[in-house]
């Protein structure tokens, strides 16, 4: 996928709190902190990923972004404007200029509404050429997504799930963006359509010059759409850096034992691997541990990462790393042997 110098969204301290009610009638209200500090930047053209566990603040980053969701605090700066601010224009710009492709093909897809009129939906909104012009572009985006012509009189139930999230893509790339949120694209999907999806937009990628933030959970997706990657533990950043980097050579520990735990085709280089065993779940956003996050669960906590907070540090190669002890760690087993994409079927 391209990659450019260029910056294109700078997010600065991004926050996402959440009040929820108390255990009882009287109790008080509980804070759940579900993003708490993100700093993201994303060129124009390339792919960030975005990975971690199932509540570590992946996809509330992203709508945030999006400002689908009120960011509590930090900042977004989206093509040079500071979409956090609330001004009417550059929410309107924001709005047509970054778009997401939701995970769940089935949910995402308004089942009253025939195909064409999903694709076309964002044009009407935004009042973009006339009824002829809006009903080219839908023809257009179907062919670019790979559908048939006639698709567009057809309803999302007529069609798998495959071809589910090639309307939603469709319907994303409509406006022309120029970043598309990419919130688990294809995990809900068999892993031979898991293939044509990510191919797909492999080659929309290379045809228009758009950027992705990619958030996943699986790590062999991650590392081969993108160019670099931030691991997410309980709403903060743990490491960030060049993907190739961070998934052949770990630093923190819970970036290992995510790395660690994917099985690896080769049995030798399988059997050679060092294991990184975490202990229990991810604890509760709303009470987190104190210090580092991660040190309930970290084979190697001390009674520092009880009592302060790991800052992100930078390890000299350009991956920047929030463990007050990453530099004394062994090394734990890379996800691929070489630099080399993983298979074709991921």
């Amino acid at each position: 996928m391209t990659t450019a110098s260029e910056s294109l969204l700078e997010v600065r301290d991004l926050k996402v709190h959440f009040s929820l009610p108390g255990d009882g009638l009287l109790s008080p209200r509980r804070m759940v902190s579900a993003v708490d500090g993100v700093s993201l930047d994303i060129a124009q053209g390339e792919t960030m990923g975005l990975v971690g566990e199932s509540g570590s603040g992946k996809s509330t980053t992203g709508r945030a972004i999006l400002q689908l969701v009120r960011p509590t605090a930090g900042t977004v700066r989206f093509e040079g404007a500071d979409v956090t601010s609330r001004d009417p224009a550059a929410i309107r710009r924001l709005r047509r200029r970054a778009q997401m492709i939701f995970q769940d093909p089935y949910g995402s897809l308004n089942s009253r509404l025939s195909v064409a009129s999903i694709i076309r939906e964002p044009l009407d909104i935004h009042r973009l050429g006339d009824g002829p012009s809006r009903r080219q572009r839908v023809a257009a985006l179907l062919d670019q997504v790979g559908l048939p012509s006639d698709a567009g009189t057809r309803f999302p139930h007529e069609f798998s799930g495959g071809q589910r999230q090639r309307i939603g893509i469709a319907r994303a790339l409509a406006l022309d963006p120029s970043l598309v949120i990419c919130d688990e694209p294809v995990a809900a999907l068999d892993v031979s359509i898991q293939a044509q999806v990510l191919q797909l937009l492999d080659e929309l990628q290379r045809e228009l010059g758009m950027a992705y933030l990619f958030i996943a959970h699986d790590l062999h997706v991650v590392r081969h759409v993108s160019q670099r990657a931030a691991v997410m533990y309980l709403g903060r950043v743990v490491e960030r850096g060049a993907s190739r980097t961070i998934f052949s050579r770990p630093r923190h520990p819970y970036t290992q034992a995510l790395v660690s735990a994917v099985p690896i085709a080769d049995p030798a280089l399988e059997r050679s691997r060092r294991r990184v065993v975490l202990r229990g779940e991810i604890p509760s956003p709303t009470d987190p541990p104190s210090g580092c996050r991660f040190r309930t669960r970290c084979p190697y906590a001390q009674e520092l990462c009880a009592n302060v907070e790991p800052q992100l540090e930078d390890a000299g190669d350009g991956t920047y790393v929030a463990c007050h002890f990453w530099r004394d760690l062994p090394a734990a087993g890379r996800l691929a042997p070489s630099a080399e994409a993983v298979p074709s079927d991921v």
